[in-house]
């Protein structure tokens, strides 16, 4: 159901407009609301950078520089587990934001005009590979809660998770002394100010015959109230501003403005793109996580792949 014509002054200016974008078409309808918001940053063990004498990367050159000194300190730099496919790509949808420019990326994500022959691609699978050496072994033979187990258990140093998994960190060790950076800035053609990210949220059915009380109900859940009782309880937020009210987990608290200082969302990677693409995609970045591929064959690849794609959306 469009919801443009119930979004009064009131109801707009109340929700965070960064996450609404997920929820408008090109064309400015509106047809949904965020009710869990999420965002990728790296997390990493304060104790363990403390006693290493370590500090919070910014460039990838200073990433690249704590691990190899997690490392050769005989600590696991980077917890990762792909048995999913999902997780890596998250890394490699970051960088291709920072490879390669917004309009080309929106051409290639889209099946009928996408060909992926930008360099900037290639340049961020290479990327992607510098960083696998300093992962755990086994990536592909774990799922990525063995990985975050190995984290919230100290057995290494930093882990690539989204926000909604603050909860379960707590939960897998409250005694955890960890905190949260932003995935180091690379040099490239693409925005680094994206983050990472996209929110889940509620539709209306343009079948209901009850649309006047749906948008009350949502008004109501979806609100500031529901949200501040949701981020304390449970540690999720929705869109609406003030959600973050009564707060007194400082990692929450750092999440919530994250979240809320962003001018900008990268939606999911795996999500963004058409499902043969993102088949190959995900294939290839486990390819290149066991070594079996480089970034370039890699990227042949997928435009084989996306250049059939657009047959099948024509």
């Amino acid at each position: 159901m469009d919801l443009t014509p119930y979004m009064d002054e009131e109801w707009t200016n109340s929700l965070m407009q960064s996450q609404m974008v997920e929820y408008t078409t090109d064309d400015g309808m509106i047809y949904g609301v965020p009710f869990r918001l999420d965002a990728k940053l790296f997390f990493y063990n304060k104790d363990i950078f403390e006693e290493q004498g370590l500090e919070i990367p910014t460039t990838w050159d200073e990433l690249i520089d704590v691990c190899e000194k997690l490392q050769a300190a005989g600590i696991t730099p980077i917890a990762e587990g792909n048995q999913d496919q999902w997780p890596a790509c998250h890394y490699v949808g970051t960088l291709n934001q920072m490879c390669v420019a917004d309009d080309v990326r929106a051409k290639d994500y889209n099946a009928a005009t996408g060909e992926f022959t930008d360099p900037g691609y290639v340049q961020a699978l290479d990327y992607y590979q510098q960083l696998v050496p300093y992962m755990n072994i086994g990536v592909n033979g774990q799922t990525h809660d063995m990985a975050r187990l190995n984290f919230t258990q100290g057995l290494s140093g930093m882990l690539y998770a989204e926000l909604v998994e603050i909860t379960n960190v707590k939960q897998e060790n409250p005694d955890l002394n960890w905190g949260m950076f932003d995935f180091p800035v690379v040099e490239g053609s693409g925005n680094p100010d994206l983050l990472s990210g996209s929110p889940e949220g509620f539709v209306i059915s343009s079948r209901t015959q009850y649309p006047d009380e749906c948008v009350e109900f949502l008004k109501w859940f979806l609100g500031p109230e529901v949200g501040a009782q949701q981020a304390t309880e449970v540690g999720w937020f929705n869109a609406s501003l003030g959600a973050d009210a009564g707060l007194t987990d400082q990692s929450l608290i750092d999440a919530y403005n994250v979240i809320a200082e962003a001018e900008e969302m990268g939606p999911w990677f795996d999500s963004s793109l058409y499902s043969t693409v993102c088949d190959a995609y995900l294939t290839a970045i486990s390819d290149i996580t066991n070594g079996d591929i480089t970034p370039e064959d890699a990227m042949v690849k997928i435009q084989a792949v996306a250049k059939e794609a657009q047959t099948l959306v024509q």
